[in-house]
């Protein structure tokens, strides 16, 4: 499966999110607060999402399951209780780094993949469409709510425009995922040796 288009909608995503957190300025404390709190998950979530979808399987063992479960942890995390510097960013940000580095290794090396390791690729690549599919919804909730929340025409043209890429990023997940699904029930390991 081709994952180039989703890995780079997935990187407009996060680079839209990393300056608009810098971009709004609503008036309430509180909502502020909660922008900054949500877009600081989202963005996270997004953004390692993006590096496990483009290092695919040459990335260990270790690292798979590390990302899994920083980001599984991460999105589960309420929005309120999750703050800048909180220590499962920073888990995901060294995930990212260690993700990077030994991707780099294993292809300059030009190392055949072990079986394991591209089976546990495919289940982390199962779970990161998951993943998305739970936090894109989660971005246009709080899209709307920003949305009901300031008279600011630059934020409300901000978000209608996030929220435009965003959709157009879920479908697109979406039909990964159900195209993922349907070639998992038609093929097996035998089969596509």
């Amino acid at each position: 499966m081709d994952l180039a288009p989703c890995a780079f909608g997935v990187w407009n995503t996060a680079a839209a999110m990393h300056s608009a957190r810098r971009a709004l300025s609503p008036n309430s404390d509180e909502l502020r607060r909660s922008v900054d709190n949500a877009w600081q998950d989202l963005h996270a979530v997004v953004l390692a999402a993006y590096r496990v979808l483009r290092v695919g399987p040459a990335v260990s063992l270790q690292t798979l399951a590390f990302s899994a479960d920083v980001l599984s942890t991460l999105l589960h995390t309420p929005e309120d209780q999750l703050q800048v510097g909180d220590e499962r960013i920073l888990d995901v940000e060294e995930c990212i780094r260690r993700a990077d580095l030994e991707a780099a290794v294993s292809l300059g090396r030009n190392l055949p993949f072990d079986v394991k390791a591209t089976m546990a690729w495919g289940a982390l690549k199962d779970a990161t469409s998951r993943l998305l599919l739970l936090a894109l919804p989660r971005c246009l909730t709080l899209l709307r709510y920003i949305c009901e929340k300031t008279q600011n025409p630059t934020v409300l043209d901000f978000c209608y425009d996030l929220s435009v890429l965003l959709d157009d990023l879920l479908l697109l997940v979406q039909g990964l995922f159900q195209r993922q699904k349907m070639v998992g029930r038609t093929s097996s390991p035998i089969a596509n040796e």
